[in-house]
C-alpha cells in the first residue's frame, strides 16, 4: 500500500531545520541592526524669583537625561570665564560635580547675566552641547563717603576719613580695598573709630606740602553678609603749610607757629571748675562767623560769637569772648572752650584751615580719642595701628587666658 504524499513535505522541512541548526546559523532577530542610543538632553534648575549672587544654600544646577556632564563653562558679559577658585574680589564659582549633575555654588556678581555652556556625551560617545542664560538678582552695596574732599588743602593734623552707608560686614575685606599713596612717602595707618568709620592718619603730623592719592576700590567685591562694594572712587588733595596752636593752661598762652617759627603769642581764657577745657591733640574741623551757642539744660545760656572754630564734637571751639578779655591771660572763666580777644580770634581766623593741630596742655582732663576728627591723635602710635582690621593682636596676657577658661568651665 503507498504512504500519503502528505508525509513528504514534512521530512523535508525537518532535514532543512537540522541543517541551519547544524551550521550554526542565526535566527532572524540576531541578524537585526542595534538600535542607537538616546541623545543626551541638559536642563538648568533656576530659583523662583532670580539667581541669589550668593549661593549657599541656593545653587544652580544643571542636570543631564540620557548621558553624562563632561564639563560646564561659565563667562559673564564681559566674556571672561568665571573661574573656579575665589578672586580678589571675593566672587568665583564653586562646583560640585557628578556624572550627571553639576552643581553652581560660589558667589557671582550681583544684577548681572551669565552665560552656562554644557556640554557631555551619551552612551554612544555622541557629544551633545547647550548654552543657558541666567540673572542674578540686585544685592545690598556698601557706599562710601570720603574726607578730605578732591583739590582741598588741608593742614598737618587731618586724618583721612571714610564713612559707610551701613555696618561694615567685613572689616578686614574692606580695609585691602582701601589705598593710600603720598608724596613724599609718609608712614600711617587705617583705624576703625566704629561699625561705620574708618580713617588713616600718619605716625605724627603730616609734612607739610605733601600730595595724597587716597582711593576706595571695592566696587563689585564680596564683603560678607550679602553685601557688596559699591563704589570706585578717587581723591587728591594737598597739605598745606605747617600751622600749629599749642596752648599752655600754666601760661594761659597760646603760641602760634608755622613752618616752625612762631608767629603769634595770644592771651587765653580756658574752661572754669565744672568745665574744665582737654588737654591734649585736637584739630580745626568747622568754622563760623557768627555762631551761636547754647548751654546744656543743667547750665543753659545762649550765645551769639564770632570768629568760631569748633574743635571738639562736645562744643569746645576757639572763638572770640569779648567778656572775658580782662580774664584772658590771668584766669579760666569759659565753659570749656578758648577765649580769644576780638582781635586775637579774627587774626588767628583768617590763617586757619582744616585739620590745623590745637595741642592744650596742663589741664586735669583729657581729651578723647572719639571727640572729634583730630581725637585719633590722642592714640598713641602703637595704640593707633592696633585699631586695624589687618593689625597682628597681641597675645593675650596670662591671667586673660586664666579667665577665659575659667569662665569655660
Amino acid at each position: 500500500m503507498k504512504q500519503p504524499r502528505t508525509h513528504l513535505p514534512r521530512l523535508a522541512l525537518c532535514v532543512v531545520a537540522t541543517l541551519l541548526t547544524a551550521t550554526g546559523c542565526s535566527s532572524l532577530d540576531d541578524l537585526a541592526p542595534n538600535e542607537p542610543a538616546p541623545l543626551t538632553t541638559f536642563s538648568i534648575s533656576r530659583v523662583k524669583g532670580g539667581v541669589n549672587p550668593v549661593l549657599g544654600s541656593a545653587p544652580v544646577t544643571f542636570t543631564a537625561k540620557n548621558g553624562s556632564i563632561a564639563d560646564v563653562t561659565l563667562v559673564g558679559l564681559d566674556g571672561k570665564t568665571v573661574a573656579n577658585t575665589v578672586g580678589a574680589d571675593g566672587t568665583g564659582a564653586s562646583w560640585q560635580r557628578q556624572r550627571t549633575q553639576w552643581s553652581l555654588g560660589g558667589v557671582l556678581k550681583p544684577a548681572t547675566t551669565y552665560q552656562a555652556t554644557v556640554n557631555g556625551y551619551n552612551a554612544d560617545g555622541v557629544r551633545a552641547s547647550k548654552t543657558f542664560a541666567f540673572a542674578t538678582t540686585k544685592a545690598p552695596l556698601l557706599e562710601a563717603s570720603m574726607y578730605p574732599g578732591d583739590h582741598d588743602v588741608v593742614g598737618v593734623g587731618m586724618p583721612i576719613r571714610v564713612q559707610f552707608n551701613t555696618d561694615v560686614p567685613d572689616r578686614a575685606n574692606v580695609e585691602r580695598a582701601l589705598t593710600i599713596k603720598t608724596t613724599p612717602k609718609v608712614n600711617g595707618s587705617w583705624g576703625w573709630i566704629d561699625d561705620r568709620t574708618v580713617m588713616w592718619r600718619p605716625a605724627t603730623f603730616w609734612p607739610a606740602k605733601t600730595t595724597v592719592n587716597a582711593a576706595v576700590a571695592f566696587s563689585g567685591h564680596y564683603l560678607g553678609d550679602g553685601v557688596f562694594g559699591g563704589t570706585k572712587r578717587t581723591v587728591n588733595f594737598a597739605v598745606g603749610r605747617d600751622l600749629r596752636m599749642s596752648i599752655s593752661n600754666a601760661s594761659k598762652t597760646m603760641t602760634v607757629t608755622q613752618d616752625g617759627k612762631k608767629i603769634g603769642s595770644l592771651p587765653v581764657s580756658l574752661g572754669k571748675p565744672g568745665h574744665t577745657t582737654r588737654s591734649g591733640t585736637k584739630i580745626v574741623y568747622a568754622k563760623s562767623s557768627p555762631y551761636t551757642m547754647r548751654g546744656p539744660r543743667s547750665d543753659p545760656y545762649v550765645v551769639t560769637v564770632r570768629h568760631a572754630q569748633r574743635i571738639t564734637d562736645s562744643g569746645e571751639f576757639l572763638h572770640a569772648a569779648p567778656w572775658s578779655v580782662g580774664d584772658q591771660g590771668r584766669r579760666n572763666v569759659s565753659h570749656g572752650c578758648t577765649n580769644l580777644s576780638p582781635r586775637n580770634a579774627r587774626w588767628l581766623y583768617g590763617r586757619t584751615i582744616m585739620g590745623d593741630p590745637v595741642i592744650t596742655t596742663g589741664t586735669s582732663r583729657k581729651a578723647e580719642t572719639w571727640n572729634g576728627l583730630g581725637g585719633i591723635w590722642n592714640y598713641t602710635w602703637a595704640q593707633w595701628q592696633q585699631q586695624s582690621a589687618l593689625a597682628k593682636k597681641p597675645a593675650a596676657a596670662p591671667d586673660e587666658e586664666l579667665q577665659k577658661v575659667a569662665r569655660k568651665g
